[in-house]
């Protein structure tokens, strides 16, 4: 990946973001797309003026909003970061001509339409599910990055009350499936979580 990001530096800005700060508003067009280098950046949709549905949070090193880009259409999503990032943004009619110029570039955008695609699957399925298990699967899928999120944030992400979330976690810190500290949250027992999935 390092050899390909510093071709892709040779088309692209990199840039500094502080957190807090948006990389795209949703609607706008898509003439860019982006690759996380450092930090964590979350991509949500407004449902009203007061509530957000977290799409995604993305780690380095992700591509981000490629899928328009690629399709030459505005941007589903907003994005914001969550932490201090650098960004490295690629013009996509410039990324364009390089894929022409060589296949690996081509290989690698379809691989990562393809993670796209995975992230959209596991959260339709996951909103089917009931809470429980919902919280189960975000656990041991998000298990390296648990140290980095908050308990508030999970609830966010999983669109459910904070009291509603507390409860099941104090159900399984009883159990010794899990333990917590200062919000954070880490798996003790991955096997006995997995049989906790109804």
């Amino acid at each position: 990946m390092k050899d390909i990001l510093d071709s892709l530096s040779g088309i692209g800005v990199s840039r500094h973001y502080k957190k807090g700060n948006i990389i795209f508003y949703e609607g706008e067009y898509a003439r860019c797309f982006f690759i996380l280098k450092s930090g964590i950046v979350r991509v949500y949709k407004s449902i009203s003026n007061t509530r957000e549905l977290t799409i995604n949070r993305f780690y380095p090193l992700s591509f981000i909003a490629e899928m328009p880009a690629f399709k030459d259409i505005a941007y589903p999503a907003s994005a914001i970061c969550e932490e201090d990032c650098e960004i490295l943004e690629i013009n996509f009619l410039d990324f364009k001509d390089l894929c022409l110029k060589d296949n690996n570039f081509s290989f690698l955008m379809i691989s990562s339409l393809f993670e796209k695609i995975g992230i959209l699957e596991r959260g339709l399925l996951q909103n089917s599910m009931e809470l429980r298990s919902r919280l189960i699967h975000f656990l041991l899928e998000n298990e390296n990055d648990l140290s980095r999120i908050s308990q508030r944030k999970i609830a966010f992400m999983l669109n459910v009350r904070a009291e509603s979330l507390s409860r099941i976690l104090k159900e399984f810190r009883e159990k010794n499936f899990i333990s917590t500290n200062k919000g954070k949250i880490e798996i003790l027992n991955k096997d006995a979580l997995q049989d906790e999935i109804w």
